[in-house]
């Protein structure tokens, strides 16, 4: 008795200390992949070199409408795009096309991490509720249940989801011009466009 009394009292801070650390795991926030930090190609040429055949793609058209689509390649000297979308091969002219997102996977590391913590707190919640174990074979017992589980989770969850790296987007000609029209009564009308 007098060994389970010494270990008792250093036993609970290090749970309650182990659990704090799972906690701060499973709320970190998972680093932004995919989300485009590089500028954008604007050419079809800049594009060649971020996409691959095979790669999925999201097209978006001037008009605001979005395509999916598996891309297969670029034909420069015509300006066109080639993509499979539901078994149909299409060829968009690279004038209509206003930007492109490639599908990145997001990588299973931070969910099976994320997973990881939820289990071990889940162990340490229900060693600390259900008993008053102080040599840790309950913890271990619970971990070895929790941690796999939620760890298949987490990546499970990951595995799901996917990114989206911004690759393209239209270049506008910037143009400036200035005109000046008389009108019958003498006074002059004057317009100016600027496009960029």
């Amino acid at each position: 008795m007098m060994v389970a009394e010494s270990i008792a009292p250093t036993y609970r801070p290090l749970a309650v200390m182990t659990l704090l650390a799972a906690l701060t795991v499973i709320g970190t926030p998972a680093p932004a992949f995919g989300q485009g930090t590089a500028t954008p190609a604007r050419t079809l040429t800049e594009l060649r070199s971020r996409v691959r055949p095979g790669d999925v793609v999201r097209i978006r058209s001037e008009a605001g409408e979005d395509l999916e689509a598996s891309f297969v390649g670029i034909v420069e000297d015509r300006g066109v795009l080639v993509v499979d979308a539901a078994e149909i091969r299409l060829s968009l002219p690279a004038r209509g096309i206003h930007e492109i997102y490639l599908r990145v996977p997001d990588p299973l590391r931070n969910g099976l991490l994320q997973g990881i913590g939820v289990g071990l707190a889940t162990a340490l919640l229900l060693t600390a509720v259900t008993s008053d174990d102080t040599n840790g074979r309950e913890l271990l017992g619970f971990s070895l249940f929790t941690v796999p589980i939620g760890a298949g989770v987490g990546a499970g969850i990951d595995a799901m989801h996917h990114g989206q790296e911004f690759v393209f987007q239209q270049a506008r000609p910037r143009s400036t011009s200035f005109g000046a029209v008389p009108v019958a009564s003498g006074r002059w009308v004057f317009s100016l466009t600027v496009s960029w």
